[in-house]
């Protein structure tokens, strides 16, 4: 019952900040960034023309998904990203706690968008085990109060060998904390509700919840980061010295994924794929 007031009262909170903003000409900007626009289909025709849906693209092929997946958009708030799915020829379920006609899924009355949408709290998900290929979170993690709750019952509705994939979701710093990231989030400085995690609570709330693979999208594997020294004359002539070489390259490339997974600046952003066993 808690859980439920808090997110009624976020819900609303984020209605009232998005229709100040809306009211607001120093924030156009930033309504017509985050697809806020009051025109529907016009914020869905350009979030599916937009250099985000194409990473959420690359982020698809990369979990293994082909065209024609079933895709659950989880906590898909007024269904651009469903839209865009539905456009690319996925199969796409829609499911928002929220019915708001500003940014829930009321959003989608009278638009014939040919996918099937659903009111549910993502820690309690109405679908039976082994239904969806792909799980997609966009920058909705970050809003839950518990992430491994929501994240369990993903692992639960995908099929063997699917994925989930969390896609822009806020992280802390080690230092700072959340005071010093609500100051620089500009939703947050109009009233939203913002949140934001560590990314090791992210990764072990995944791991938690059962996913057998976690990997951090944002962060280069060692070999990705050895082709990056090897396309540059003086790194790669760094790693070829004799005995030492391979050394400084493992330190450096200890030293990159420190500043990455733990020195997240405030606002910064990171993309997680997650594979269930299978």
């Amino acid at each position: 019952m808690a859980e439920s007031k808090f997110y009624d009262q976020e819900i609303s909170t984020y209605e009232q900040s998005v229709l100040e903003m809306r009211s607001s000409p120093q924030h156009a900007d930033f309504i017509r960034r985050e697809f806020l626009d009051r025109d529907f289909a016009a914020a869905a025709e350009r979030f599916a023309d937009s250099e985000f849906f194409t990473e959420i693209v690359e982020l698809i092929t990369e979990s293994g998904a082909h065209v024609g997946a079933h895709i659950l958009d989880l906590g898909g708030g007024r269904g651009l990203l469903s839209y865009a799915l539905r456009k690319k020829g996925y199969r796409v379920t829609l499911c928002e706690i929220s019915r708001s006609p500003i940014t829930g899924l009321g959003a989608i009355d009278g638009h014939q968008l040919e996918l099937h949408a659903t009111c549910a709290n993502g820690e309690a998900l109405p679908f039976p085990e082994y239904t969806f290929d792909l799980v997609i979170c966009k920058q909705m993690l970050h809003h839950t109060t518990h992430p491994r709750h929501l994240l369990a019952e993903a692992h639960r509705v995908l099929k063997a060998a699917g994925a989930t994939i969390a896609y822009k979701e806020h992280c802390l710093p080690w230092y700072g904390g959340k005071k010093r990231f609500l100051a620089n989030h500009e939703g947050a400085r109009y009233g939203a509700q913002e949140n934001a995690f560590r990314t090791i609570t992210y990764a072990r709330a995944f791991r938690d919840s059962g996913y057998e693979k976690v990997r951090l999208w944002d962060i280069d594997t060692i070999d990705q980061l050895r082709s990056e020294y090897l396309a540059s004359d003086a790194k790669r002539k760094l790693i070829a010295l004799p005995l030492v070489g391979e050394v400084l390259f493992r330190l450096a490339y200890l030293k990159y994924y420190y500043w990455r997974y733990w020195c997240s600046s405030p606002g910064q952003t990171m993309n997680f794929i997650a594979r269930k066993s299978g």
